[in-house]
């Protein structure tokens, strides 16, 4: 079948129709280097750029675009629009860090089943915000010492000191001989110290002042000596 109404000569006279072929090949060299076809190449060099166009997109060439966030089919590529979307995120999590520097004050700290949360009031009388800390926490029980290498053998070298929080549950004041004092408004100094090494994490709390009404009491005498109990709780969060 003929693909055009154009006879064509050779140096003898013969005519002939130009017909449709399927199956020619395509002879041509990829391009050095990718520019635009220009009017006046020919079909080797049109075929070469082509070439060496796709050749550089790679599998980009080929894949589609998705205007949103939640796509997650292979071969797709994110369009562009969804550029400002992104920011727009960056900018609210770089705004939440930013507010834990400025001159607000974190209100309290509630350790819960799923995690560690604390209470942050911003300056300028703004309400105040619950934000989570960690994802992981673990209650290690209410021992001074902890072998934490015991209780997490994978996780245990890569916490330190801050890893731990240490909740004061009570505070006890007696005397050996008999007797018992309830304390109010103790003032104490809490130390932690964790060995990544050995996994061993201890800490000790030192009570600097506190009011005390004493019960059922003995008098001081000889051979009575004042004690002091402390009870924690240690939570590690990573």
């Amino acid at each position: 079948m003929a693909i055009n109404n154009i006879d064509i000569q050779d140096d003898k006279g013969n005519s002939y129709r130009p017909m449709a072929n399927p199956d020619s090949v395509i002879e041509f060299t990829k391009a050095g280097s990718r520019t635009n076809i220009a009017s006046g190449d020919t079909h080797r060099t049109v075929w070469g750029k082509i070439c060496k166009f796709f050749a550089d997109l790679g599998t980009a060439a080929f894949c589609g675009l998705a205007n949103n966030l939640s796509t997650t089919a292979a071969g797709y590529g994110i369009d562009a629009r969804q550029g400002p979307v992104i920011q727009a995120q960056f900018n609210q999590i770089n705004s939440d860090l930013t507010a834990l520097n400025d001159a607000g004050a974190i209100q309290g700290m509630d350790a819960r089943e799923d995690g560690v949360y604390i209470t942050y009031t911003p300056v300028a009388g703004a309400d105040a915000v619950t934000k989570k800390l960690g994802s992981t926490i673990i209650n290690l029980g209410n021992g001074a010492t902890i072998d934490v290498k015991a209780a997490l053998p994978n996780d245990y070298a890569k916490l330190t000191t801050d890893n731990f929080i240490a909740q004061i549950n009570s505070i006890e004041l007696g005397w050996s001989t008999g007797g018992r004092a309830s304390t109010t408004s103790p003032k104490y100094t809490l130390n932690k110290s964790y060995n990544p090494s050995t996994g061993l994490y201890t800490h000790n709390a030192k009570i600097n002042r506190c009011n005390a009404d004493i019960t059922g009491g003995d008098t001081r005498g000889e051979g009575a000596t004042c004690w002091v109990a402390i009870s924690t709780t240690t939570y590690v969060i990573y």
